[in-house]
């Protein structure tokens, strides 16, 4: 069973760190999001009890139960790429941190 939050939960705001690959030609592009670690890195469904998803409507055609929950709606997730102050990811031994945000936004980043 998993459980996630809403991107309106935690908000929208933030940094957004992604490689660019020039040498990339498949259709699939150059630029790839990364995610930090412990943050969902697919899309799918989770899993959601009638309980806490009060929404949630037995009648409505659209919606699709868990088949190992009945009482468990399957709800799309979002992936949550954005780092938010004190936030940090590496990649490729680049550290990227966000150290500051408001009117502008402070980055420091650092090679191991």
């Amino acid at each position: 069973v998993r459980k996630r939050a809403s991107l309106r939960d935690f908000g929208t705001d933030g940094l957004l760190v992604y490689t660019y690959d020039t040498s990339v030609i498949d259709g699939t592009g150059q630029a790839w999001v990364q995610i930090p670690d412990g943050r969902p890195s697919e899309w799918g469904p989770a899993t959601c009890p009638m309980t806490v998803c009060t929404w949630a409507d037995r009648e409505n055609p659209w919606l699709v139960w868990d088949p190992d929950n009945p009482d468990n709606v399957l709800i799309e997730t979002h992936l949550d790429p954005l780092l938010r102050l004190g936030d940090s990811i590496t990649v490729e031994g680049v550290t990227i941190e966000l150290i500051d945000w408001g009117e502008s936004d402070r980055v420091r980043i650092t090679r191991k």
